[in-house]
Order: C-alpha cells, then sequence, then structure tokens
C-alpha cells in the first residue's frame, strides 16, 4: 500500500490483502481500512470479493474509503455472506444512490445488525425505502444513522415506522444528532467535576488507554498489542509467520 499521502490501494496491494484476508477467512471478525483509495474498481472487487467467505466477520469500518457505485454493488453480495455482521460503517464512500441501493437491500441478510452508518453518500428515496425494508424486525438494532436531508423527510418517516412498529424509535440517526448528544454529556460531566473544587474531593485521573494493535488500516482485528494478549492481528487468530504482505 502507497502511504506517502492517502493510502492508495493499487492492484498488487489489493491482490496481498485479499491473499491476507483469505489466509484468516474462518476468524477475521473486525476489519477497519479507513481512509483509503482505491487505484481502480478492480482493487475494490479484488478486496471486497473476499469477505464473502469471512462468515465470522462481525465489524466492518470502511469510513472514507472510495468505494464509489461499483463498489456499493461489490459490497452487498459479499454481505450476504456475511450473517454475523453487527457494524457497517460506510459512511463517506462515494456510493452514490447507484451503490447505496444494492447495500440497503443486502442489510436483509443481516440479522445480526446493531449499527449501520450510510451518511454521506448521496443517498436518495429509493435506498431509503430499500433500508426500511431491510431493518424491518431486527431486534438487535441500536442505530440507523442517515444524513439529515429535509428532501427525504417522507422517505425517512418510512424508517421510522419500521423502527417504532418494534419499539425502536430512537434508533434512527440523523447528521450529526449522536455526537452532539454526546458533546452534551460530555459538558454536563465537566460541571460535574468542576464542583469538587467546592468541597467535593478532585477526580481521580483515568489511567492511559492500552496500546493499540498495528496493522491494514487500523487493524485485521484491533484490541490490545498482540505481546500483551498473545492474540494476533486477525481477530484473535497468531499472525502468520515472516509477514503479511
Amino acid at each position: 500500500v502507497d502511504y506517502e499521502e492517502t493510502p492508495t490501494v493499487g492492484n498488487d496491494a489489493a491482490a496481498a490483502l485479499a491473499a491476507a484476508l483469505r489466509s484468516c477467512k474462518g476468524s477475521l471478525r473486525r476489519l477497519t481500512m479507513i481512509n483509503h483509495r482505491f487505484g481502480s474498481p478492480e482493487c475494490v472487487a479484488t478486496v471486497l470479493a473476499v469477505l464473502a467467505e469471512c462468515t465470522a466477520l462481525e465489524v466492518l469500518d470502511l469510513t472514507n474509503s472510495s468505494l464509489q457505485p461499483s463498489g456499493g454493488k461489490a459490497l452487498a453480495a459479499a454481505l450476504r455472506s456475511c450473517p454475523s455482521l453487527t457494524t457497517l460503517r460506510l459512511e463517506d464512500c462515494s456510493l452514490e444512490e447507484e451503490g447505496c441501493l444494492p447495500v440497503a437491500q443486502a442489510l436483509s441478510a443481516l440479522p445480526a445488525l446493531c449499527d449501520v452508518d450510510l451518511r454521506n453518500n448521496d443517498m436518495e428515496a429509493d435506498s431509503v425505502d430499500a433500508l426500511a425494508a431491510s431493518v424491518a424486525g431486527k431486534g438487535k438494532l441500536q442505530a440507523v444513522r442517515l444524513d439529515e436531508d429535509e428532501d427525504l423527510e417522507e422517505a425517512y418517516e418510512k424508517v421510522r415506522e419500521v423502527l417504532s412498529a418494534m419499539g425502536k424509535e430512537d434508533v434512527l440517526k440523523l447528521g450529526d444528532e449522536e455526537e452532539e448528544e454526546d458533546d452534551d454529556d460530555g459538558g454536563e460531566e465537566a460541571a460535574d467535576g468542576g464542583a469538587g473544587g467546592a468541597g467535593g474531593s478532585p477526580a481521580t485521573p483515568s489511567p492511559a488507554p492500552a496500546a493499540q494493535a498495528g496493522g491494514f488500516g487500523g487493524g485485521f482485528g484491533g484490541g490490545a498489542s498482540p505481546a500483551a494478549t498473545g492474540a494476533g492481528l486477525f481477530g484473535g487468530v497468531q499472525p502468520v509467520s515472516g509477514g503479511l504482505f
């Protein structure tokens, strides 16, 4: 992968990455590859096609990676073979309506889905309608993140109706709604902590977080460093001898 500026996946890197993913397809549970650019639609297809073999995959984060509409179609085909997937993050992946629609339809094949992010992809009403149909009956849903768009309000209402029928009215998050809520909570906590100087005990500093494992675009497994846990980068298995590429 060319890391001189934005990480760029060319033909050779795509083939190497596909081979690495295939080598741990039975145990890979998390793939994080954010802020990447693909050299061509063929590179995207080479990498995403292997995900169909990763049946244990639970978290897929491709935020701000240039999938393009063709990548949306390739991803949709792979998602139908990932029944364990709980989290799908595709914010700002340049999917456009042509790529959003097949992805929205493929969500119907993900029974364990908890969190899906499709913001900043120029989604249109047909994709939102497909999304509403796909999330029906998914009792584990915790967040459906979409753009705040007045032109799509009628389509969003269909999503709300589906979620309301499951008692999950608050699951739909539009724009930066959840981030703003988190900021508000943080402000309240800071104010509470400040009161310690007027009679309360000062706050105890939190310990530094553990170092994160390395890996391609953020890691194949995440979590603590392999040295500390004995786990590898590939969702808990030992790394392949000699490196990935």
